[in-house]
Protein backbone atom coordinates (compact mmCIF):
# COMPACT_ATOMS: atom_id res chain seq x y z
CA UNK A 1 0.00 0.00 0.00
CA UNK A 2 2.69 2.25 0.74
CA UNK A 3 4.05 1.73 -2.27
CA UNK A 4 1.14 2.38 -4.40
CA UNK A 5 1.09 5.46 -2.30
CA UNK A 6 -1.71 4.90 -0.21
CA UNK A 7 -2.23 5.86 3.20
CA UNK A 8 -3.87 3.38 4.61
CA UNK A 9 -4.30 5.10 8.21
CA UNK A 10 -5.82 8.16 6.24
CA UNK A 11 -8.37 5.84 4.80
CA UNK A 12 -9.29 4.49 8.01
CA UNK A 13 -9.87 7.58 9.47
CA UNK A 14 -12.15 8.92 6.44
CA UNK A 15 -13.87 5.55 6.48
CA UNK A 16 -14.40 6.19 10.40
CA UNK A 17 -15.53 9.82 10.01
CA UNK A 18 -18.11 9.36 6.74
CA UNK A 19 -19.68 6.15 8.57
CA UNK A 20 -19.59 9.00 11.76
CA UNK A 21 -21.42 11.45 9.44
CA UNK A 22 -23.86 9.03 8.24
CA UNK A 23 -24.78 7.66 11.64
CA UNK A 24 -25.15 11.18 13.01
CA UNK A 25 -26.85 12.25 9.88
CA UNK A 26 -29.56 9.25 9.99
CA UNK A 27 -29.74 10.07 13.58
CA UNK A 28 -30.70 13.50 14.03
CA UNK A 29 -31.54 14.93 10.20
CA UNK A 30 -32.72 11.85 8.45
CA UNK A 31 -36.01 11.46 11.18
CA UNK A 32 -36.49 15.13 11.05
CA UNK A 33 -36.34 15.00 6.72
CA UNK A 34 -38.38 12.37 6.36
CA UNK A 35 -40.84 14.55 9.20
CA UNK A 36 -40.71 17.42 7.00
CA UNK A 37 -41.43 15.20 4.03
CA UNK A 38 -44.85 13.26 5.65
CA UNK A 39 -45.32 16.95 7.00
CA UNK A 40 -45.59 18.48 3.32
CA UNK A 41 -47.22 15.38 2.12
CA UNK A 42 -50.28 15.99 4.73
CA UNK A 43 -50.20 19.36 3.80
CA UNK A 44 -50.49 18.76 -0.06
CA UNK A 45 -53.09 15.91 0.93
CA UNK A 46 -54.87 18.58 2.87
CA UNK A 47 -54.82 21.05 0.18
CA UNK A 48 -56.18 18.43 -2.02
CA UNK A 49 -58.95 17.98 0.02
CA UNK A 50 -59.72 21.45 0.83
CA UNK A 51 -59.84 22.19 -2.71
CA UNK A 52 -61.95 18.70 -3.51
CA UNK A 53 -64.08 20.14 -0.82
CA UNK A 54 -64.12 23.70 -2.18
CA UNK A 55 -65.15 22.29 -5.44
CA UNK A 56 -67.88 20.44 -4.10
CA UNK A 57 -69.15 23.33 -2.34
CA UNK A 58 -68.99 25.76 -5.32
CA UNK A 59 -70.94 23.12 -6.94
CA UNK A 60 -73.67 22.62 -4.25
CA UNK A 61 -73.75 26.75 -4.22
CA UNK A 62 -73.94 27.16 -8.34
CA UNK A 63 -77.03 24.04 -8.16
CA UNK A 64 -78.71 26.05 -5.37
CA UNK A 65 -78.16 29.19 -7.68
CA UNK A 66 -79.46 27.43 -10.52
CA UNK A 67 -82.69 26.41 -8.39
CA UNK A 68 -83.26 28.87 -6.76
CA UNK A 69 -82.81 31.61 -10.40
CA UNK A 70 -85.54 28.66 -11.38
CA UNK A 71 -87.85 29.62 -8.55
CA UNK A 72 -87.56 33.22 -9.17
CA UNK A 73 -88.57 32.56 -12.91
CA UNK A 74 -91.57 30.42 -11.80
CA UNK A 75 -92.67 33.17 -9.46
CA UNK A 76 -92.34 36.12 -12.09
CA UNK A 77 -94.15 34.10 -14.35
CA UNK A 78 -97.55 33.59 -12.03
CA UNK A 79 -97.14 36.98 -10.48
CA UNK A 80 -97.03 38.00 -14.72
CA UNK A 81 -100.09 35.41 -15.00
CA UNK A 82 -101.66 37.24 -11.51
CA UNK A 83 -101.23 40.47 -13.05
CA UNK A 84 -102.88 39.51 -16.34
CA UNK A 85 -105.72 38.04 -14.55
CA UNK A 86 -106.42 40.51 -12.47
CA UNK A 87 -106.29 42.76 -15.55
CA UNK A 88 -108.84 40.80 -17.27
CA UNK A 89 -110.91 40.73 -13.90
CA UNK A 90 -110.95 44.75 -13.73
CA UNK A 91 -111.66 44.88 -17.00
CA UNK A 92 -114.26 42.81 -17.11
CA UNK A 93 -115.91 44.73 -14.09
CA UNK A 94 -115.46 47.80 -15.82
CA UNK A 95 -117.71 46.77 -18.33
CA UNK A 96 -120.00 45.02 -16.05
CA UNK A 97 -120.09 48.68 -13.99
CA UNK A 98 -120.54 50.94 -17.50
CA UNK A 99 -123.11 48.72 -18.67
CA UNK A 100 -124.77 48.56 -15.43
CA UNK A 101 -124.39 52.36 -15.41
CA UNK A 102 -125.71 52.73 -19.24
CA UNK A 103 -128.77 51.12 -18.37
CA UNK A 104 -129.44 53.01 -15.13
CA UNK A 105 -129.26 56.18 -17.16
CA UNK A 106 -131.41 54.59 -20.24
CA UNK A 107 -133.72 53.53 -17.43
CA UNK A 108 -133.91 56.86 -15.89
CA UNK A 109 -133.91 58.62 -19.24
CA UNK A 110 -137.16 56.87 -20.31
CA UNK A 111 -138.85 57.80 -16.54
CA UNK A 112 -138.01 61.29 -17.33
CA UNK A 113 -139.28 60.90 -20.51
CA UNK A 114 -142.67 59.23 -19.00
CA UNK A 115 -143.26 61.48 -16.83
CA UNK A 116 -142.79 64.82 -19.24
CA UNK A 117 -145.17 63.10 -21.51
CA UNK A 118 -147.60 62.48 -18.57
CA UNK A 119 -146.82 66.21 -17.29
CA UNK A 120 -147.75 67.52 -20.87
CA UNK A 121 -150.57 65.42 -21.51
CA UNK A 122 -152.34 66.65 -18.39
CA UNK A 123 -151.18 70.28 -18.81
CA UNK A 124 -153.01 69.86 -22.67
CA UNK A 125 -155.87 68.46 -20.67
CA UNK A 126 -156.09 71.22 -18.70
CA UNK A 127 -155.72 73.53 -20.73
CA UNK A 128 -158.53 72.30 -23.70
CA UNK A 129 -160.88 71.92 -20.92
CA UNK A 130 -160.42 75.45 -19.67
CA UNK A 131 -160.86 76.57 -22.81
CA UNK A 132 -163.73 74.51 -23.72
CA UNK A 133 -165.20 75.88 -20.88
CA UNK A 134 -164.72 79.37 -21.60
CA UNK A 135 -165.59 78.99 -25.37
CA UNK A 136 -169.10 77.24 -23.85
CA UNK A 137 -169.22 80.25 -21.97
CA UNK A 138 -168.94 83.10 -24.06
CA UNK A 139 -171.02 80.86 -26.91
CA UNK A 140 -174.14 80.65 -24.50
CA UNK A 141 -173.72 84.24 -22.38
CA UNK A 142 -175.90 86.36 -24.17
CA UNK A 143 -178.74 83.17 -24.37
CA UNK A 144 -179.21 81.53 -21.15
CA UNK A 145 -180.33 83.13 -18.18
CA UNK A 146 -178.11 83.04 -14.82
CA UNK A 147 -179.79 79.76 -13.32
CA UNK A 148 -179.01 77.55 -16.92
CA UNK A 149 -175.69 79.31 -17.09
CA UNK A 150 -174.70 77.94 -13.38
CA UNK A 151 -176.30 74.90 -14.05
CA UNK A 152 -174.76 74.09 -17.34
CA UNK A 153 -171.28 75.15 -16.53
CA UNK A 154 -171.39 73.00 -13.20
CA UNK A 155 -172.40 70.15 -15.75
CA UNK A 156 -168.93 70.81 -17.60
CA UNK A 157 -166.72 71.01 -14.64
CA UNK A 158 -167.86 67.75 -13.49
CA UNK A 159 -167.34 66.43 -16.83
CA UNK A 160 -164.31 68.21 -17.00
CA UNK A 161 -163.18 66.83 -13.41
CA UNK A 162 -164.10 63.32 -14.75
CA UNK A 163 -161.65 63.55 -18.20
CA UNK A 164 -158.91 64.72 -16.31
CA UNK A 165 -159.04 61.95 -13.69
CA UNK A 166 -159.01 59.26 -16.60
CA UNK A 167 -156.04 58.26 -18.38
CA UNK A 168 -155.40 58.71 -22.59
CA UNK A 169 -158.37 58.40 -24.54
CA UNK A 170 -160.78 59.52 -21.84
CA UNK A 171 -161.46 62.83 -22.83
CA UNK A 172 -165.31 61.84 -24.43
CA UNK A 173 -166.87 62.54 -21.39
CA UNK A 174 -166.20 66.15 -21.42
CA UNK A 175 -167.61 66.28 -25.14
CA UNK A 176 -170.27 63.75 -24.31
CA UNK A 177 -171.29 66.28 -21.87
CA UNK A 178 -171.48 69.59 -23.80
CA UNK A 179 -174.47 68.38 -26.57
CA UNK A 180 -176.41 66.96 -23.23
CA UNK A 181 -176.13 70.14 -21.78
CA UNK A 182 -176.62 72.32 -24.67
CA UNK A 183 -179.84 69.73 -25.30
CA UNK A 184 -181.15 70.47 -22.11
CA UNK A 185 -182.80 73.71 -23.28
CA UNK A 186 -180.47 76.58 -24.34
CA UNK A 187 -181.00 75.84 -28.37
CA UNK A 188 -184.40 77.58 -27.76
CA UNK A 189 -182.67 80.70 -25.83
CA UNK A 190 -180.35 80.66 -28.72
CA UNK A 191 -182.73 81.06 -31.49
CA UNK A 192 -185.28 83.25 -29.57
CA UNK A 193 -182.04 85.15 -28.61
CA UNK A 194 -180.83 85.74 -32.74
CA UNK A 195 -184.94 86.64 -33.54
CA UNK A 196 -184.43 89.37 -30.93
CA UNK A 197 -181.31 90.63 -32.62
CA UNK A 198 -182.82 90.29 -36.49
CA UNK A 199 -185.79 92.30 -35.11
CA UNK A 200 -183.62 94.81 -33.73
Amino acid sequence: MAKLGIDLWGLLWQAVAFGLLVFVLYKFMYKSTLNMIDERANKVKQGMQDAERARQRAAEADEQFEQRMAEARHKAQEAVAAAARASEKVQADMLEQAKQEAARVLQEARQQIEEEQRRALAEVRSQIIDLSIDLTRKVLQQSLDEQAQRRLIEQFAQSAALASAVPDGAGSPATAGAPEAGSAGPAQPVASGKADDAKQ
